[in-house]
C-alpha cells in the first residue's frame, strides 16, 4: 500500500477537529467523509467502457480509501457520474480556453481529461487521462471564464493531500477552495456559504424569517433555464442597498457575470428587498423560469444559510 493512503486517511479523521483550519468551499456537502471503496472489478469495467486507464494514484484512491465524498470543492464525484472532456483550442481573440464534453459536437479530438470532482456551475476540476498531462489535476471552466490551470502536484494523491496540509494549517488557496480564517474575518460579508463550513461545522443560522419572502418575477429565459446542471450554477448576487442600484453577480472566484444573467438580475431589481442582501445563486427546483437563491446577509445580520440547509429559499 502506498504510504501516502494511510496518511491521508489519519488526516482526513483529524481535520473536523482542527482549531484553525481554513473554511474548504463545499464541505458541508461532503462533510469530510469518504463513501464505500471500488473494486477492481468495477475500475476496471468504468475503464472498458470509456477506453480509457485510470491513473494509478486516483485509482488507488478509489480502490483503497473511498469512492466518492470527501475532497476540494464539492467532493469526489462516483466514478459513475465522471465525465470525459477535452480542451479547447486557443480562441482568437485571446480568450480562456474552455472543455467540451466528449459527445459533443464541437468537442475536439484531443487529450483527454476526466471529470473527477464536482466545482458546480460550469468549473471543471479533472484528471488527465491521456496525453502529456495524464495523472495531473486541472481546473477549469467549461465556457473560458478563466484560464486552466495545471496543478504542481505530480499526481492525485499528493494533490488531495495538499489539500488537507493546507487547510490543517489555516493557509489561504484558492485553487482548492481553501479560505483561511484570518481572511474569512476581514470579509465585508463574513463567512458566506461559499466559503463552505470550519472544519465540518455547519455556520450558524439566525431568524431566516427575516428574509421570508418568495416572489415570483418575471420567469428565467429558455437560454438561462438550459444551462443549469444538476446541482445548480453556483455564484453570488450582492443585492443594491436601493432602488435603482446596480444588482451584482459575482462568481466564486471574483468574476462579474451579471450580464450574462439579464432575467435573473432584473428579478432580483423588482422582486427582492434592497438591503444589500447576498445570495448564493444554487439549486434548480425542476422547472425552467425558477431558481433558489440561499440567502445570506452581510454581517449586521445573523443569517447564514448554505444550500440544502434549514432556511428560508428565495426563488427567483
Amino acid at each position: 500500500m502506498d504510504s501516502r493512503i494511510s496518511r491521508i486517511r489519519s488526516k482526513l479523521a483529524k481535520v473536523p477537529y482542527q482549531a484553525q483550519c481554513s473554511y474548504s468551499a463545499g464541505a458541508w456537502r461532503h462533510q469530510f467523509r469518504v463513501g464505500p471503496r471500488l473494486s477492481s472489478a468495477q475500475a476496471d469495467a468504468f475503464e472498458s467502457e470509456h477506453h480509457i486507464e485510470l491513473p494509478f494514484a486516483y485509482r488507488k484512491f478509489l480502490v483503497e480509501l473511498g469512492g466518492s465524498g470527501a475532497a476540494p470543492f464539492y467532493g469526489l464525484l462516483p466514478l459513475e457520474e465522471c465525465r470525459l472532456f477535452t480542451m479547447d483550442r486557443q480562441p482568437p481573440d485571446g480568450t480562456p480556453r474552455g472543455f467540451h464534453h466528449v459527445s459533443h459536437a464541437d468537442a475536439l479530438q484531443g487529450d483527454l481529461f476526466l471529470e473527477i470532482i464536482g466545482m458546480g456551475c460550469s468549473d471543471l476540476c479533472l484528471i488527465g487521462v491521456t496525453g502529456p498531462l495524464t495523472g495531473r489535476m486541472v481546473t477549469g471552466n467549461a465556457d473560458g471564464f478563466w484560464p486552466p490551470n495545471v496543478s504542481s502536484a505530480q499526481d492525485f494523491l499528493s494533490w488531495y493531500e495538499r489539500w488537507l496540509n493546507h487547510m490543517r494549517d489555516g493557509k489561504d488557496n484558492k485553487a482548492l477552495g481553501l479560505t483561511s480564517p484570518a481572511t474569512v474575518a476581514s470579509a465585508p460579508w463574513g463567512p458566506g456559504p461559499e466559503l463552505g463550513i470550519l472544519c465540518g461545522r455547519r455556520p450558524q443560522r439566525g431568524k431566516a424569517a427575516e428574509l421570508g419572502t418568495e416572489i415570483t418575477p418575471a420567469p428565467l429565459s429558455h437560454e438561462t433555464g438550459r444551462n443549469l446542471e444538476n446541482d445548480g450554477h453556483r455564484a453570488l448576487l450582492f443585492i443594491a442597498a436601493g432602488p435603482g442600484g446596480t444588482v451584482v453577480v459575482r462568481t466564486r472566484r471574483g468574476a462579474l457575470v451579471q450580464d450574462r444573467w439579464p432575467d435573473l438580475v432584473a428579478a432580483a431589481e423588482t422582486g427582492l428587498p434592497h438591503d444589500r442582501v447576498t445570495s448564493e445563486l444554487a439549486c434548480p427546483v425542476g422547472q425552467v423560469g425558477r431558481m433558489s437563491l440561499c440567502p445570506s446577509p452581510i454581517r449586521k445580520s445573523s443569517v447564514k444559510t448554505s444550500c440544502g440547509s434549514r432556511g428560508t429559499v428565495v426563488r427567483v
